[in-house]
């Protein structure tokens, strides 16, 4: 790449010979512009806005570790510094796993999705840390399919004491045991009301047909359905 013409200028070549700096000198005070070399500050890369803190900046103004903390607790997160760590996302599932006590999560240090789960790349592939630790732990799951579930309800953590494998129904049932999961009318998408659901499995009781319910609250002849075989509304009596 060409570089500056102008002695002790070793910037890049913006035009004419000269530098975007020694141009714009040139540009202002034409052939008799000021040659001597340009002091140049080196760019410094933003670090977390967290006091005292220094990793660099991932984003809204927080490194990756301050802005998980952020995701999971809001604005009155722990701003306390986050731990560096030089060990590679294999040495450090080594040491959960050598480690693992029952009571205490292990929180995966490195990269994490916005749910924040942790992420690795084993052998040149991303995957799920607390996935990859149920496998080694707990070994792989009868199928594709399962979940690697967690009974402390902590997405990064990757204690091998708190993982197992499970459906997505399990999941959906934990969730809801939890106090987390969307229930009833709390549901986004939820056309009925409990007492609805109570009035439609009172009369379902009586022999009333399924067509006539679902006609009559607006909803399928299958939601009717689910209802009276207590797959949906369960939690109703």
């Amino acid at each position: 790449m060409r570089t500056c013409t102008i002695d002790g200028c070793d910037a890049d070549h913006k035009g004419h010979g000269l530098c975007d700096q020694h141009l714009a000198r040139f540009k202002r005070n034409g052939p008799n512009f000021d040659r001597s070399p340009i002091r140049r500050i080196p760019k410094r890369a933003p670090i977390c806005t967290v006091e005292d803190c220094g990793l660099p900046h991932k984003t809204r103004g927080y490194c990756v570790g301050h802005y998980c903390r952020w995701q999971r607790h809001g604005d009155d997160f722990d701003r306390s510094p986050v731990m560096q760590r030089d060990e590679t996302g294999e040495e450090i599932i080594a040491r959960a796993l050598r480690d693992a006590e029952p009571n205490t999560c292990i929180e995966w240090p490195l990269n994490r999705n916005p749910q924040g789960y942790g992420v690795v790349s084993i052998d040149g592939k991303n995957g799920f840390a607390h996935r990859h630790v149920c496998r080694l732990a707990h070994g792989a799951p009868p199928t594709p399919r399962l979940l690697a579930l967690h009974s402390c309800d902590n997405p990064p953590c990757i204690n091998k004491h708190h993982l197992r494998w499970g459906t997505y129904k399990t999941n959906a049932e934990d969730r809801t045991k939890r106090g987390r999961g969307l229930l009833g009318e709390t549901h986004h998408k939820a056309k009925l009301t409990e007492a609805q659901v109570r009035e439609i499995k009172a009369r379902l009781a009586a022999g009333e047909p399924r067509q006539r319910l679902a006609d009559e609250f607006g909803v399928t002849n299958g939601s009717i359905w689910m209802i009276d075989k207590g797959i949906n509304w369960r939690h109703v009596a």
